[in-house]
């Protein structure tokens, strides 16, 4: 029999402050354990010895001082919150408050569903649902995930203070346990310096009106929080500073002073780093990694970054978001509605960025905009949005100028470029150089070039000088890549035979002996050395009774690499304890002076598997995350690189996996597409060994088998059927354990299954035998997750069928989850009389590229 334990209809407090009470424990109306934690289970399963789950469901039932013992002052716009009874306190680093004493003074009104356990709270437009206990809310219809559900704790219900507040439009500061809540706009990003442009173009003004830009301003002032210098790393007792790793939600960046730095607010704290010169930033957006920079973080982001062991500056950080890109459907206060995928939510402080580079607001974006928005990973409420391209605007309105076009010049034409600044000009590897050379062309690298002979031409100087009787008609190197250890560099001169020829390379070798192998033509070898990584020089001259030729150059220098590539960091770090056990893993690099790491030639070895084509790959560094989580233990990774000079390198470290014990650790599958009749997909279930697993496809496949393909790994195979239609399913995992206890979990990715054609769409408006004018836009329904074709013709070849001739007008839009779909402004050609008849036709093509029956009207053009 199921433990229950109690819970009811919560009634308003007296006063309408502080939390909501629950009735008195003898009351007989409760709740199950399941329904408060998030998922069913049996309490003394959950309970039993060693158990983690126990553990974790024991200590949410311990009284609230047990989940947190620091006090928090609370304040709404500059106002402070008196609560009776239950004080805020803090759960896995997240801030609970009591419901109504918050809420309330936001201007949301608060509702408790004593029946569904749930709390809605409605502020404007936006409409949360709060179930207690769950780790999912929903904004506006939207399911968002938490960090830490709602809870009850003393008989009060105990939300999630920043999440909530956010999710209602409002900002959330803390600093000494003093949060402070502005239901105003109360940050803004400063205008990024660039040229001045000329706005967006909006109606203009009447005659005589002089307008200017609004002054984005925070609607409310808040005393910004004191920020907390970073604590210097401190040494142990043996003398050894270990290096630190920081964690938490970017606060401010500052790009301009030196060094650079950035605020980052964790537990509650928020924190100054400053960053370590050459510091690598590495920007994910979902599962994607590449090579950032500071003026790319935004408040919001999630950063993890890692300190040096010395001077305690920041050497690398990780910046964790989420990204969408699209065309503007819809924009209203708080939220901005996409062609395709999710609504993002805004707030009244969201940065637009313009496409001439100023900063605008929500209200500048436009239907047909095309932009990026990033997000906060966990809300899906945007950071900053860029808007990529300007929707395009009607006839007799004014394009935008573009901010190249609108660059100040310093005049009508280039200036000339003197004689004493033309650039000097390179004919070929290792030649001498030829000064004064018109018109100029561009540097040529060592690798481009495989002819050699070169004539130089005498300087200016040279030439003003008395001529020497020994001359040098050419000096040339044979290098045409870079040259490492053990490599032999060949210098050739020609000029006067019968004299001494020597040359130097740099600080490497001054005055080195060449052997005359022919008349006029001398040669010399310099073997490289180990342990130099340079760019120099080579020289050469001819000596014969106390004269010397002028001093000649080739005209490329010589690039050596000797030193191989080093690993300047890895994560996790060597000998690191890991609670993920699916860690990013990343290593870093340099070649210092060298020919540069070869991207393509870097190799990830994990646990024995070689994961290169998973990762990715820059010349600074490779990152990864495996798809499935690493049992405990110790995990094994090597990395090997290679520069362009062909040094290679070798490192290998350990780190340990000693993550909580999870009954399924992670579901996936392996369906990269829409999957059509005949196609097949895998699942992968990582979990306790010996176990039962099945799963599910939506309500469309239950209890299809899994195997035990290792200890812990289920695998499941599903081939479509025909008849099989599944739009974003989601995939549900089951294991039952050698114990009997079931476990669900859900995979991160839905699927699409399509072997049918869609149904045809219907075609609202127009509507039969309408008669229109000017350009057409044409309204309609079809399935959700289709694109519908839409074309005007003039006349078909059958009715009823598809016509490829005559087509006025044509275009294709995605069907919304509503199942709506609006084409543009169809531009349809003068009737040819007065009443002319032509038929709209529409066709629905899903993603596997089936297509519906066609749907169509006639209308008459006017």
């Amino acid at each position: 029999m199921k433990r229950e334990i109690l819970q009811g209809a919560i009634p308003p407090p007296p006063g309408g402050r502080g939390g909501y009470r629950p009735p008195h424990p003898r009351s007989p109306m409760k709740v199950r354990l399941g329904e408060l934690f998030g998922q069913a289970r049996v309490l003394p399963a959950l309970l039993g010895a060693g158990s983690v789950l126990g553990t974790l469901a024991l200590a949410a039932l311990l009284p609230a001082p047990c989940a947190a013992a620091r006090e928090y002052r609370i304040s709404v716009d500059g106002q402070p919150v008196q609560f009776d009874g239950m004080s805020p306190v803090q759960v896995s680093g997240r801030v609970l408050v009591p419901l109504r004493g918050v809420l309330e003074r936001i201007g949301a009104k608060v509702e408790w569903s004593a029946s569904s356990k749930t709390v809605v709270a409605q502020r404007g437009s936006v409409r949360l649902e709060l179930p207690v206990g769950q780790r999912s809310a929903a904004v506006n219809g939207r399911s968002v995930t938490l960090d830490v559900p709602a809870m009850i704790m003393r008989g009060n219900v105990m939300v999630p203070l920043r999440f909530v507040s956010e999710a209602l439009g409002v900002s959330v500061r803390e600093a000494g346990g003093h949060i402070q809540i502005a239901t105003g706009a109360t940050r803004v990003l400063p205008s990024p310096q660039r040229t001045t442009v000329a706005s967006r173009p909006r109606v203009s003004p009447p005659a005589g009106v002089t307008t200017t830009s609004p002054v984005l301003a925070p609607a409310v002032e808040t005393q910004q929080p004191a920020k907390t210098p970073a604590p210097k790393p401190t040494p142990t007792s043996d003398g050894v500073v270990s290096s630190q790793t920081v964690a938490g939600t970017v606060d401010s960046v500052n790009t301009e002073g030196t060094p650079q730095t950035i605020t980052i607010l964790s537990d509650s704290k928020s924190v100054e780093y400053p960053l370590a010169d050459g510091a690598v930033v590495l920007g994910r957006a979902g599962n994607r990694s590449q090579e950032s920079s500071l003026k790319e973080v935004y408040p919001g982001d999630r950063v993890l970054g890692k300190r040096d062991a010395v001077s305690g500056k920041i050497t690398i950080l990780v910046v964790q978001y989420d990204q969408v890109e699209g065309e503007v459907r819809s924009v209203d206060t708080d939220l901005l509605s996409l062609t395709e995928g999710e609504p993002v939510m805004l707030t009244g402080s969201t940065p637009v960025v313009l496409p001439d580079g100023r900063q605008g607001t929500s209200g500048d974006l436009r239907a047909g905009d095309l932009v990026r928005v990033r997000m906060r990973p966990d809300t899906r409420v945007a950071t900053v949005i860029t808007v990529t391209r300007a929707a395009t605007f009607a006839a007799g309105t004014t394009q935008p100028e573009t901010a190249a076009a609108l660059a100040p010049t310093t005049g009508g034409t280039q200036p000339a470029v003197t004689e004493a600044e033309a650039p000097t000009r390179v004919t070929s590897p290792g030649a001498t150089t030829v000064e004064g050379a018109t018109p100029a062309e561009p540097a040529t690298s060592v690798a481009e070039k495989d002819e050699s002979p070169a004539v130089e031409t005498p300087s200016a100087a040279e030439a003003a000088a008395p001529e020497s009787k020994l001359k040098v008609t050419s000096f040339t190197h044979d290098a045409r890549a870079s040259l490492r250890a053990g490599s032999v560099l060949t210098v050739t001169l020609e000029g006067d035979e019968g004299a001494t020829a020597t040359f130097s390379i740099g600080d490497l070798g001054e005055d080195l002996a060449m052997q005359e192998v022919a008349p006029g033509k001398y040669v010399g070898t310099f073997t490289i050395p180990e342990g130099v990584n340079c760019r120099v020089s080579v020289f050469g001259k001819l000596t014969r009774e106390g004269q010397e030729s002028p001093l000649v150059q080739a005209g490329v220098p010589v690039v050596i690499d000797s030193v191989p590539p080093v690993v300047s960091d890895v994560e996790p770090a060597r000998e690191a304890l890991v609670e993920d056990p699916q860690p990013m893993i990343y290593v870093v690099f340099e070649d210092a002076e060298g020919s540069g790491v070869v991207p393509e030639q870097v190799k990830l070895i994990v646990a024995g598997e070689d994961v290169t084509t998973q990762a990715t790959r820059t010349p600074r560094f490779i990152t990864y995350r495996p798809i499935l989580p690493f049992a405990n233990g110790p995990v094994t990774a090597r990395v090997v690189l290679s520069d362009r000079a062909g040094n290679t390198a070798e490192t290998e470290w350990q780190f340990t996996i000693n993550a909580p014990e999870v009954p399924i650790a992670s579901v996936a599958h392996n369906a990269a597409r829409p999957v059509g009749l005949g196609q097949s997909f895998t699942v992968t279930m990582a979990g306790k060994p010996r176990g039962t697993a099945t799963f599910s496809i939506g309500t469309m496949k239950t209890g299809i088998p899994m195997t035990e393909t290792a200890p812990g790994i289920y695998q499941g195979r599903y081939t479509a059927e025909k008849g099989d239609v599944a739009y974003a399913a989601r995939i549900v995992a089951q294991l039952v354990t050698e114990t009997g206890e079931q476990f669900t979990r859900e995979c991160s990715e839905p699927i699409t299954i399509l072997t049918v054609p869609p149904r045809a769409p219907s075609i609202t408006a127009p509507s039969e035998d309408e008669v229109v004018e000017g350009p057409l836009t044409v309204h309609g329904k079809a399935q959700p997750g289709v694109t519908v074709r839409v074309q005007v013709v003039r006349k078909t070849r059958t009715l009823g069928l598809w016509s490829d001739h005559d087509v006025l007008a044509a275009q294709e839009v995605k069907v919304d989850s509503d199942g709506g779909f609006v084409t543009g402004k169809l531009q349809v050609p003068r009737p040819r009389r007065e009443g002319e008849i032509v038929t709209i036709q529409a066709v629905a093509i899903d993603p596997v590229g089936h297509r519906s029956e066609i749907a169509s009207v006639k209308v008459k053009l006017q």
